[in-house]
């Protein structure tokens, strides 16, 4: 859409109005995926979320690290970590840094 505009603006030419619908169209498009991709990815993405600031931190207190040290050793923190929980597309956990990253590429 905004290679169109560019091209428009340095070929100097005038827009057809076929050309400004089909621009207008192809806008239109571009901004409804990006508000399906956001309210089809941040239920996805707040399971992420509630894991990292809310497990993940509830966890990491003295008191907890000093009762899991008895079965996990040093390893307990570290393995929560590597977890990772969330869902995942090809391998990657969708996060809501994922999903604002792909949404405003699209946008």
């Amino acid at each position: 859409w905004v290679l169109m505009a560019i091209a428009h603006f340095v070929g100097g030419s005038q827009l057809e109005e076929s050309s400004l619908e089909s621009l207008l169209q192809v806008g239109i498009t571009t901004v409804v995926l990006a508000i399906i991709i956001m309210i089809l990815g941040y239920p996805l993405a707040w399971v992420a979320e509630t894991f990292e600031y809310d497990v993940l931190r509830g966890l990491n207190n003295p008191a907890t690290l000093n009762k899991a040290q008895k079965h996990f050793g040093q390893q307990f923190l570290p393995h929560l970590n590597t977890l990772d929980w969330g869902f995942r597309i090809g391998g990657v956990v969708i996060k809501m840094k994922l999903l604002m990253g792909v949404c405003s590429t699209i946008s």
